[in-house]
Order: structure tokens, then sequence, then C-alpha cells
């Protein structure tokens, strides 16, 4: 999986492919369906390896940006689709820093 690159203050840049929270994680990937398939093919080989079952219907993909085929990968991973700004454990995903948003209560 490519990840998304983020521009680093130094000099040098990163590349964030996955964060981890607790029991939670965030795969970050492009919008291909090759790499997406990967991430599937990953998924699998992880339940397989480890004994964890992984609740795909507990999960949901957020594009940013435009993406098309959103809908059929969502049926090819038997998960949901969200949309931007969204939150994550109580947090804003997806807003502006300077976005009011950001600072009003979250309703989950």
């Amino acid at each position: 999986l490519e990840g998304i690159h983020i521009n680093g203050s130094r000099s040098e840049d990163t590349w964030v492919s996955h964060l981890l929270f607790a029991d939670d994680t965030l795969i970050f990937c492009k919008s291909e369906v090759s790499q997406l398939g990967y991430l599937r093919c990953i998924l699998v080989l992880f339940e397989a390896m480890s004994e964890l079952k992984i609740y795909l219907s507990k999960s949901v993909l957020i594009p940013v940006g435009e993406f098309p085929e959103i809908n059929f990968l969502a049926q090819f991973f038997g998960c949901g689709v969200a949309s931007l700004p969204s939150s994550y454990l109580g947090l804003p995903l997806g807003a502006s820093f300077k976005s009011k948003v950001v600072w009003e209560p979250v309703v989950e």
C-alpha cells in the first residue's frame, strides 16, 4: 500500500499508511482499485494468520475527493461509506483547524 504523502516541516517527507488506536486501525491508501484489492488481501491474510476476526460490517470507507466507484468497493469489502467531515473518538476529521465545526459538539 502506498499510503498518503505528508509534507514534513524538515527536508524529509513522510508517508503514512496506517494509524493504530487501541482496537481501531485507520488505513490510508490511494483511491485505486488495485490498492484496495491489496488491502483486502492483507486483511484476509491477517485473519488467517492471527485467528482474529475483522468485522468489516462495522467499518466504513471514507473517500477524500471524488471516487465514483466507492459504492462498488464498499460492497466488495462488505462495509459502509461515510464522508468528510466526520468524527473519530469524538474528534472531528476533515475540517480545517480554523473551521467553526471543530468547536461544535459531536452528536453520535
